[in-house]
């Protein structure tokens, strides 16, 4: 149940980080090639999060399947 909620979290956030995002750069007093420069800066930087958060999500997945007995993928190692 918490799993969804972090991703119902996440899943909102990252929504509305680029709602406001977008509706900024309608109202941004910057020239075209000013702004797709900024674009190009934000996008590798939502890229570097979101890879991030993955590795995160994974790591998180691995410590609780290790202790469980296995890797997650079937019967328990003996």
């Amino acid at each position: 149940m918490e799993e969804n909620t972090n991703r119902g979290l996440m899943a909102g956030l990252l929504a509305g980080a680029a709602i406001g995002i977008s509706l900024g750069l309608l109202y941004a007093p910057r020239s075209g090639v000013e702004t797709r420069e900024m674009l190009r800066k934000r996008a590798d930087d939502m890229k570097v999060r979101a890879e991030s958060l993955s590795h995160s999500i994974r790591d998180k997945v691995a410590g609780v399947a290790h202790p469980i007995g296995g890797d997650g993928h079937g019967e328990a190692q003996t």
